[in-house]
């Protein structure tokens, strides 16, 4: 999905913004498939860079734990031209979980709670109990508006600055908090069905 693409590139951005190699970092592709595998919950290619999340019966806190371990699969490649699950691995996961409970993507309890049945509970629990809060402020006063069943006003809306979310069939935007009475007129005349939501509401 296109904008939790621009999350993990904004997360990765955080976690090494003093890194003369951040550019690299920043150069993956990640793939959200609504599929279910018995062997794994997500998967990276060294090869091209591709992050592949599979997201069928799995609640939103749990995709995005998959989504920062595989992520932090890149990054510790990026680093060393390999990656595996040994310290250095993850120490790049804790440097990417702790991004994301400084930007509030995520909420301490709730990735406790997603990683019970986890191979490596007992790591990410030491991590998340050491973890030291610094707020952020990201995305802070910011709304998406979504707009489903959109074909016959998708011009409107492409002219507003909406852009497509293939994964989702719908249509998105952020807005600023006080813009969004505005922007519901202008979806109101449209006959635009719409859900508006703060922009760290992640839904997969």
């Amino acid at each position: 999905m296109l904008k939790l693409k621009y999350i993990l590139n904004d997360l990765v951005e955080y976690a090494y913004a003093d890194d003369p190699r951040l550019p690299r970092y920043k150069r993956f592709y990640v793939e959200y498939l609504k599929k279910k595998l018995k062997t794994k919950n997500g998967d990276y290619r060294e090869d091209n860079h591709h992050l592949r999340i599979f997201t069928e019966g799995r609640e939103d806190v749990a995709v995005l734990k998959t989504s920062i371990h595989e992520l932090s699969h890149h990054v510790d490649f990026m680093q060393r031209n390999h990656t595996n699950h040994d310290s250095r691995f993850y120490a790049v996961y804790r440097k990417l979980l702790y991004a994301a409970l400084d930007m509030e993507l995520i909420r301490k309890q709730d990735y406790f709670n997603c990683i019970k049945d986890s191979r490596d509970a007992n790591k990410v629990t030491k991590m998340l109990e050491e973890y030291q809060p610094k707020k952020t402020g990201y995305k802070k006063g910011l709304k998406r508006v979504c707009v489903k069943k959109a074909y016959e006003i998708r011009g409107a809306l492409k002219q507003k600055g909406y852009t497509y979310n293939s994964y989702d069939k719908s249509w998105e935007k952020e807005i600023e908090s006080q813009r969004q009475p505005e922007e519901e007129s202008f979806l109101i005349s449209i006959g635009a069905e719409y859900v508006i939501n703060d922009a760290l509401h992640l839904t997969f």
